[in-house]
């Protein structure tokens, strides 16, 4: 019998435990005065965005104080205000955040994409995926291999990773990436946990794999460290102790990013015999 159904409706009423016994609740404009350690990026109707902080808010208006001198806008004319700590900026240049901190450079850290935002991503030109944030806590996928020898049998996948207890410089998720070919369904069933920011950190991680109904009895560890080295650069490691494998699988390499592309470059090697520098690794991302 085929588990995936049962095992994704488990996910899904997990999350829901979840969501339902932790308050979201918070201001959709976050509209407030700027506190101690941190900046505001202010985004008005039309598409500008101003840095700077909220000083005072009366009925119709905000004073924005900015380097460059103190604005008068009008509360109807904003979008949105984003508090973004001190610790983001570098002199006086801002670095956005690496919109990709929910994966390594495939396998899963703790950290899930937030509610509505999601990507898509392509490795080697032949693996085609998407994921999406359904909920803050709740981030779901699938995708295809598109292999020109497996024309009437393509495999597919379909993931589901969910965030559990609080979040904060330690997350922990747990979740199932199932994958379907040839009328036989197998995967891995995964926890991470992910210590530090997104900017600087590592993700501990443990899954037992599964063919059919059969669950493996040793566990494949992952153990994967991302720090950033510039404002568009990341230096990711990637690692694998799998089972029945003498050596470990590493990888290394770097992630240049925007808000809405990443590249990621990184070689692959078996620790027991390296060679230099190791298989390629290349993957692109849209991230939406």
């Amino acid at each position: 019998m085929n588990r995936l159904p049962a095992l994704f409706s488990f996910l899904f009423a997990l999350n829901f435990v979840f969501e339902t016994s932790t308050s979201f609740a918070q201001d959709a404009d976050n509209i407030r005065v700027n506190q101690e350690g941190q900046m505001q990026i202010l985004t008005t109707k039309s598409g500008s965005e101003i840095i700077g902080r909220i000083t005072a808010i009366d009925d119709e208006n905000i004073t924005f104080t900015t380097n460059v001198g103190v604005l008068i806008i009008k509360v109807v004319q904003i979008k949105s205000v984003q508090a973004v700590p001190l610790s983001a900026f570098h002199g006086d240049v801002y670095w956005a955040p690496d919109y990709n901190i929910s994966r390594n450079y495939f396998g899963p850290t703790g950290i899930n994409l937030k509610a509505g935002t999601g990507y898509y991503q392509n490795i080697y030109l032949l693996f085609n995926g998407f994921s999406y944030g359904l909920t803050d806590r709740l981030t779901i996928g699938a995708g295809t291999f598109l292999l020109p020898w497996a024309i009437d049998g393509q495999p597919y996948f379909m993931t589901a990773k969910i965030g559990i207890g609080p979040t904060g410089k330690e997350t922990f998720a747990v979740g199932a990436l199932a994958f379907a070919a040839a009328g036989k369904s197998f995967g891995i069933l995964f926890g991470a946990a992910t210590i530090g920011s997104g900017d600087r950190n590592l993700t501990l991680g443990i899954g037992y794999g599964y063919s059919n109904s059969v669950l493996a009895e040793t566990p494949t560890v992952m153990v994967a460290f991302q720090r950033r080295v510039s404002r568009r650069m990341k230096f990711i490691s990637e690692n694998y102790i799998l089972p029945g494998v003498d050596g470990a699988l590493v990888s290394y390499g770097f992630r240049f990013f925007g808000e809405k592309l990443a590249f990621d470059l990184a070689f692959i090697n078996i620790a027991s015999e390296p060679f230099w520098p190791g298989v390629p690794y290349v993957d692109f991302v849209f991230n939406f």
